[in-house]
């Protein structure tokens, strides 16, 4: 039973080693723009231009990404109340503390920077852009075979487990008839 678990186990660590999705990174599709027309097509014309002696530089802008993220401490309130059965009144009191908020952002912009001489590219840098090429249909199959290959060996594990305990009471039952 034991080399039977030993096998299933290789056998899906063996066919769940998937192939990467990814075609092209990021660096691989940026480091493929090499002209201005290549620029062009690809991201269009740029939102910001500037010249600085015999270079030009192109900007991407994508915007901003704002994070806040709010903390308020809660509020509480304390009472005290006191009974007087000789005057048949009840006495209240109430303290409140208020709460406080803290909050913090955090911002970063979002571009693509291309410096250019003449009609080609000669550097290019980016933030928070992802120009990465993905097959889709391995990515599914990357996900599925793993989980498929898993299922496919609980249940021939359950099976075999299955077999070996009626073997095992078939030989109980076997022994206890003819002993």
């Amino acid at each position: 039973m034991k080399k039977i678990s030993s096998f299933l186990l290789a056998f899906l660590v063996l066919f769940s080693s998937c192939k990467s999705a990814v075609i092209y990174t990021h660096e691989q599709v940026m480091n493929t723009i090499n002209t201005k027309q290549e620029l062009i097509n690809r991201f269009g014309l740029p939102t910001n231009k500037s010249n600085d002696q015999n270079l030009e530089q192109w900007i991407y802008d994508y915007g901003t990404v704002n994070r806040t993220s709010t903390y308020v401490t809660p509020v509480t309130t304390n009472a005290t109340a006191t009974y007087n059965s000789y005057s048949n009144n009840v006495n209240v009191n109430a303290t409140t503390t208020g709460g406080n908020a803290f909050s913090s952002t955090s911002s970063y912009k979002k571009y693509a920077k291309f410096l250019l001489k003449g009609d080609s590219v000669v550097r290019w840098e980016s933030v928070g852009i992802n120009e990465e090429v993905i097959d889709k249909k391995q990515r599914r199959k990357n996900i599925w075979y793993p989980a498929l290959f898993g299922v496919a060996a609980l249940i021939t594990y359950l099976i075999l487990d299955e077999a070996a305990f009626q073997r095992s009471l078939d030989q109980d039952d076997y022994d206890y008839w003819n002993d």
